[in-house]
C-alpha cells in the first residue's frame, strides 16, 4: 500500500501541457433549466470565522434554511469570485479545477429534492436527478442535513494535465475547498461535517454515475449536539 501511494506522489514532468476537456462541460450533465442563485453579503470577520470553526458530530434539519443560504455558502467557499473572471474562491494548480461539486437538497425552501451539480461561473445549480438516498453511503450515526455536498474528482483529465501528480492536486483541491465551506458555515451558524470516510461504491455507481471520484461528502444543517 506504501508503494502505491508513493507511486502517486513521484516526481512528474514539469511544465504541464494543457489540453481542453471535453467532459467538462457542465451543461450537457442535464437538459434541464438552470436554476439560478442568489448570494448575502457575510459581514462577520474572517477571525471570528476562523476561532468558531467546528465539526458536529450530531446535525439536524434546519427549518429555516433556504436557497439563498445555499446560494451563498456556495459562493463563498467554491463560486467564482468576480462575475467575469475564472478565479474561484479556493486555488487550484493550473488552474484546471479537476473537482467538481454536486448538492444533494434534503429539505431547502423553494428548491425541489433532488441531485444538483453547481456551475461556478453562471452561480447556478443544474438538477441532476431525483430520489437520491445518500444517507446508504454514510457510516457516521446522527447525521442529518438540509443539504449534502459531494466533492468529486475527474481523476482523468487531472492526470490527463499532470500525470500521477495529478491525483495529489485533486485531493489538496479538495481540502481547500472544504476548509472554506467549514468557514462560510461558521458565518452563516451552520452545523457542518465533512466526512472522508463513507461508502465510496455506493456514490461512485449509484450517485454520481459520470466517472467522477467522490473525496468528501459534507452535510450542513442544524447544530443538534455538541460540537469539536
Amino acid at each position: 500500500m506504501v508503494k502505491l501511494f508513493e507511486s502517486y506522489h513521484k516526481e512528474s514532468s514539469w511544465p504541464p501541457v494543457f489540453h481542453p476537456n471535453p467532459s467538462k462541460k457542465d451543461e450537457e450533465l442535464n437538459p434541464g433549466d438552470k436554476i439560478d442563485l442568489d448570494s448575502h453579503h457575510l459581514e462577520q470577520m474572517l477571525s471570528n470565522c476562523i476561532m468558531s470553526r467546528k465539526t458536529s458530530k450530531s446535525i439536524g434539519v434546519d427549518s429555516m434554511l433556504n436557497k439563498d443560504d445555499l446560494g451563498t455558502f456556495l459562493k463563498w467557499s467554491v463560486g467564482n469570485l468576480k462575475a467575469d473572471s475564472e478565479q474561484r474562491a479556493y486555488p487550484s494548480a493550473g488552474p484546471i479545477y479537476p473537482n467538481h461539486i454536486f448538492v444533494t437538497v434534503k429539505q431547502i425552501a423553494n428548491l425541489e429534492k433532488g441531485l444538483y451539480t453547481y456551475i461556478p461561473k453562471d452561480h447556478a445549480l443544474l438538477w441532476v436527478g431525483g430520489n437520491i438516498e445518500i444517507e446508504n453511503a454514510l457510516v457516521q450515526p446522527d447525521i442529518d442535513f438540509n443539504f449534502c455536498l459531494i466533492v468529486s474528482a475527474d481523476l482523468d483529465y487531472a492526470a490527463y494535465q499532470y500525470g500521477e501528480r495529478g491525483y495529489r492536486f485533486c485531493l489538496l483541491e479538495a481540502g481547500h475547498m472544504v476548509q472554506n465551506m467549514m468557514l462560510v458555515a461558521s458565518a452563516l451558524e451552520k452545523a457542518i461535517a465533512p466526512i472522508g470516510g463513507f461508502k465510496d461504491e455506493y456514490i461512485n455507481q449509484h450517485v454520481l454515475k459520470n466517472g467522477h471520484s467522490a473525496l468528501y461528502l459534507v452535510p450542513v444543517g442544524r447544530a443538534s449536539d455538541l460540537q469539536l
